[in-house]
């Protein structure tokens, strides 16, 4: 073999290993002799809020529920919604204490973090076409005026006020 056409045969060797190859409707890309990379999104590159994280909030500067979530959300591409445009509930909920167990969360995702931060009592809005999250109270925690018919409210122990009667014990008999 000529040393032109060992040349030529190499580079038609390297170019074949680094073109893009389409397999069952799907991209994918030779990235080794042994290796095929899916050339698609990751989930957090095609949804950032099911992007993983680990997080400690600074002491001084997040003191609440509503800096935390502002926090959070910095570097997603998402914005907390106003206040006149979510639930009327949102605004109480951002103003509460950032619990101290809540100063250090993760590795979970982003969406994971901020139903952390706000609770079982409030559900994440998210509006995707402007990149905009809110919180509204769930059906369960609503007052009663606003509650769907549906929904069971959500029982707290009851205080009890009246004693009860110690049970009558019955002895075996021998």
């Amino acid at each position: 073999m000529t040393r032109k056409a060992v040349n030529s045969w190499l580079i038609g060797l390297a170019i074949s290993l680094t073109t893009t190859m389409v397999t069952a409707g799907e991209a994918s890309m030779q990235a080794g002799r042994y290796t095929v990379v899916a050339a698609v999104a990751t989930a957090a590159q095609a949804d950032p809020l099911q992007t993983m994280v680990t997080i400690h909030f600074p002491e001084p500067h997040i003191t609440t529920v509503g800096d935390a979530v502002r926090y959070l959300l910095r570097h997603s591409g998402y914005h907390l919604a106003k206040p006149e445009a979510a639930d009327p509930a949102m605004a109480g909920l951002l103003d509460h204490l950032l619990p101290k167990v809540h100063r250090h969360l993760g590795p979970m995702t982003l969406q994971n973090m901020l139903s952390t931060l706000t609770g079982t009592a409030y559900q994440i809005v998210v509006d995707p076409v402007n990149r905009l999250i809110a919180f509204d109270l769930a059906p369960a925690y609503r007052p009663m005026e606003h509650r769907p018919d549906d929904i069971e409210p959500v029982h707290t122990a009851p205080a009890s006020t009246s004693k009860t009667e110690p049970e009558e014990r019955h002895e075996p008999s021998a």
